[in-house]
Order: C-alpha cells, then sequence, then structure tokens
C-alpha cells in the first residue's frame, strides 16, 4: 500500500470529506427540529387517547365535559383572535394600509367585519352530522 500517495492528497480534504469515508455525515441544526415535533404530537395523540379511556365518568358525562372544555376554548380563541384583530387594524392604520385593506375587500365582495370563521359543529352550531 502506498502511504505517501494518500498522504499527500491530505491536505486537501475537509471534515465532510473524513466524516464521508468512514460512512458518516455532518449534521445540521436544525436536523433535531421535525423528529422532536413529531415525537411530541404523537405523545400528545397518545395521551389524550389514554385519557378519554381511562376517564372515571361515564359515557354521557365525559361526552359533557369534553363539549364544555372544546366551547370554553373556542370562545377563548374567538376572543383571542378579536384581540389580534383589533390590534392588526390599530397598527394598519397607524401605517396607513387602512385603504389597501378596504380596497382589497371591495374586490373580494365582503367586508371585514362579515368575515367569519368557519362553523365546527361544537355548541349547537353547525349542520348536525355528528360521529361520535
Amino acid at each position: 500500500m502506498n502511504l505517501r500517495k494518500y498522504f499527500s492528497n491530505m491536505k486537501d480534504y475537509d471534515t465532510n470529506d473524513m466524516l464521508s469515508l468512514m460512512g458518516l455525515q455532518k449534521r445540521s441544526s436544525g436536523d433535531w427540529v421535525v423528529p422532536m415535533l413529531t415525537g411530541i404530537g404523537a405523545g400528545m395523540a397518545i395521551g389524550a387517547g389514554l385519557a378519554l379511556f381511562l376517564t372515571p365518568y361515564k359515557g354521557a358525562e365525559a361526552r359533557e365535559k369534553f363539549k364544555k372544555g372544546a366551547i370554553d376554548a373556542q370562545k377563548l380563541l374567538n376572543e383571542r383572535v378579536g384581540q389580534l384583530s383589533e390590534k392588526v387594524t390599530m397598527l394598519s392604520e397607524k401605517m396607513g394600509i387602512t385603504a389597501a385593506v378596504e380596497g382589497a375587500t371591495k374586490q373580494i365582495g365582503t367586508s371585514p367585519a362579515k368575515v367569519s370563521a368557519p362553523s365546527t359543529g361544537i355548541g349547537g352550531s353547525g349542520n348536525g352530522n355528528r360521529a361520535y
């Protein structure tokens, strides 16, 4: 084996070349984000499923508590969206882009006040088709 040949080319190698010779590769700093979020999402789904199966309440009572929690969450979300909408409106007025927003809504054919979130079927709204 001619070692001088290999050592003479050694100065041309960088970290990635050496790692690839060993069958490895350099990881970027963002490689851990997607697997972590996938693990967190799977853990939340498994935990929610176990909580529903292991609840100490009867079926009707558990559904009622779940429905109440969903309605409360929907109300909180609507409040937060309303607050965010007010802040965006205030900032747009300060920046002078309110006229552009009004012009865009005229082209669409709706006013900002008429735009609402789609119905989720929680709390008596929706079409009544529920699959339990």
